[in-house]
């Protein structure tokens, strides 16, 4: 009697279809999720730092224009207008503010100022980062 080895079962090759999809949706999400951000303006001349630590900017930030102008999300608004839609609370994140540079100091004084007013208690200024 002669004895064989046993058969190897043979396995059917890796589907890689559904992961190509999965990578593909991904891709896409990530292009309309950054797209949909609102910009800031491109009269807006943002300060320059050079020695802070970077941090990454959210979409809800208030621009104020060297004018003293206010935008939030893409719309021009008054600081109450922007209150209303921004409410402070115990656990409400900082307010983050991007100023032009040219802005007068008082102005800006004046506007962070009625956030705290408000109630809001951390503000931050957020720049840009200069060259060395």
């Amino acid at each position: 009697m002669k004895l064989t080895p046993p058969k190897k079962l043979r396995s059917d090759p890796e589907n890689t279809i559904p992961l190509i999809n999965v990578v593909f949706l991904m891709l896409i999400f990530f292009l309309i999720a950054g797209t949909i951000a609102a910009p800031v303006s491109r009269e807006l001349t943002p300060a320059e730092t050079r020695e802070m630590p970077t941090v990454p900017a959210k979409t809800d930030v208030v621009q104020i224009h060297n004018d003293g102008a206010i935008m939030y999300l893409g719309k021009r608004m008054s600081v109450d207008e922007v209150l209303e839609m921004f409410p402070a609370t115990e656990m409400s994140e900082p307010v983050k503010v991007i100023a032009d540079k040219t802005l007068n100091a008082v102005r800006l004084v004046e506007i962070l100022e009625k956030f705290r007013a408000a109630g809001h208690q951390k503000i931050r200024l957020i720049t840009v980062k200069g060259s060395p």
